[in-house]
């Protein structure tokens, strides 16, 4: 019986554990220091998100770019994460690979120019490092997670020529 209650109990904290990292997730992007945002003159986006997220997870998130706008994405990975971050950025409809960070020797940060209204698909993979793989422990994902931040900023096309 004792077995049970030390069993509940530890599954218990590794619940509250877990949801409680989770809601510190929320706004990790708006934090300065891990995910500073640009000193030009964009502005930050409210498409801008955070989650809780574990190595080896790929997550997608799906965001509307507006026409005449010049964009700033920064993944910003804690760094129980590491740096070796995948993102790609996908067509809605057709899926097709717009951009892949693994072509720019895997920056975090990437800024184009929308010339149409569109709906895109940033596709985040945090890499598996292969620890603890056949433990009973691996399991417990919780060991492995860490706060992911996509912090999106816009401005306005300049003008350009005459």
């Amino acid at each position: 019986m004792k077995k049970l209650g030390y069993t509940i109990a530890l599954l218990t904290f590794v619940l509250f554990s877990a949801v409680s990292t989770a809601q510190m997730c929320n706004s990790y992007h708006a934090e300065k220091k891990a995910c500073p945002p640009s000193t030009d003159n964009f502005k930050i986006n409210g498409q801008s998100r955070s989650a809780m997220m574990y190595k080896g997870q790929k997550s997608k998130l799906n965001v509307i770019f507006h026409d005449a706008q010049d964009y700033r994405i920064s993944i910003c990975p804690q760094s129980i994460l590491g740096e070796q971050v995948s993102f790609k950025i996908k067509d809605s409809k057709t899926l097709d690979v717009l951009y892949d960070n693994n072509d720019e020797d895997g920056t975090l940060i990437f800024e184009f120019s929308c010339e149409q209204t569109q709906r895109l698909v940033l596709e985040i993979e945090v890499p598996d490092d292969g620890e603890g793989s056949g433990s009973k422990l691996s399991k417990l994902k919780s060991s492995a997670s860490g706060c992911m931040g996509i912090l999106i900023e816009f401005m306005a096309t300049p003008k350009t020529g005459f």
